[in-house]
């Protein structure tokens, strides 16, 4: 796949402002079939669905990791009913008192990426082979590389809520938020770093300019943590590993969970996605989370 050189980008500024925050949550009625069975040292048992199907698993021990596993060894060779039950682990771990577990580090689907040829586009209208702006952290040259595949999607549920952290800047009356999971890599003046490492006044990240539509510094001037409902999950891959959401050019990374990582080694090992050797699930299967979090797992046996 390969995608034309850029020439121009029209409509590049003076987007429509992000999606409303949504705060009802999930309506006690359905507690009983969606809502995990937890105690105070975790969760016990998970309720998803997936192929139609809805599905439960127990988790004796309570513990996030002892799930995960259960998930993997309940469910092994079904690739969609292990994703879901593993993302539905990770959701009931971060709905609990002092966010017990992590989610999925991505964008919300309402969020938007430059596509050439169509403009600003949400995640969840943009397919594999769509080329979208980025740019190399050295020059900040935007050019438009294709999508390659997911490495997460999860549809919107109005069931469902999620932790994101919403970046604010403001230049020559431009403004646009962008909204990421906390552990989400950026790149600002200090290198990549995660979203909740980025502090107001004294970080900037790289932003379409309204002017020349150039990649440009950008104060952050906010950074405020929100919850969403109804927003689902997106990361789409590109064989450079960045990607500009809403103007913003980020990183299309997060660290494994509870690994310390840089953007440049998160890319390498992930090679095998990025050049098809590891053929990545379809966008409607939850995109290669499973196989990202497996990735993990691996080298935590070397490390």
């Amino acid at each position: 796949m390969t995608c034309d050189p850029l020439t121009h980008l029209h409509g590049a500024a003076g987007h429509e402002g992000h999606v409303g925050l949504m705060t009802a949550f999930t309506s006690a009625g359905d507690a009983h079939r969606s809502g995990p069975l937890s105690t105070a040292f975790g969760i016990k048992r998970i309720y998803f669905a997936a192929n139609n199907k809805d599905w439960k698993l127990d988790c004796n021990s309570g513990d996030q990791q002892d799930c995960i596993s259960e998930c993997q060894r309940e469910f092994k060779g079904d690739a969609l009913a292990t994703h879901e039950c593993v993302a539905s682990v990770q959701r009931a771990y971060s709905m609990m008192p002092g966010g017990g577990g992590q989610i999925p580090t991505c964008f919300p689907v309402t969020s938007r990426a430059f596509v050439q040829g169509k403009g600003w586009t949400r995640l969840s209208d943009i397919d594999v082979g769509d080329c979208l702006l980025t740019s190399t952290s050295s020059s900040c040259e935007p050019h438009f590389e294709p999508v390659v595949g997911w490495l997460h999607y999860e549809a919107p549920s109005a069931k469902r809520r999620h932790r994101f952290l919403r970046l604010t800047t403001t230049r020559l009356g431009d403004v646009a938020d962008l909204y990421l999971s906390p552990e989400h890599l950026v790149l600002t003046n200090r290198g990549y770093v995660p979203a909740n490492q980025v502090s107001c006044n004294d970080t900037t990240v790289f932003k379409l300019s309204a002017l020349d539509h150039q990649l440009r510094r950008h104060r952050v001037q906010s950074v405020q943590a929100v919850e969403l409902v109804d927003s689902g999950l997106a990361c789409p891959l590109l064989p450079g590993g960045k990607v500009v959401i809403e103007g913003v050019l980020c990183s299309c990374y997060s660290p494994p969970r509870g690994m310390s990582m840089s953007h440049d080694t998160i890319h390498a090992l992930v090679a095998p996605l990025r050049n098809g050797i590891i053929p990545l699930p379809p966008k409607a299967k939850g995109g290669a989370f499973v196989y990202y979090e497996s990735l993990a797992s691996v080298v935590r046996l070397f490390t």
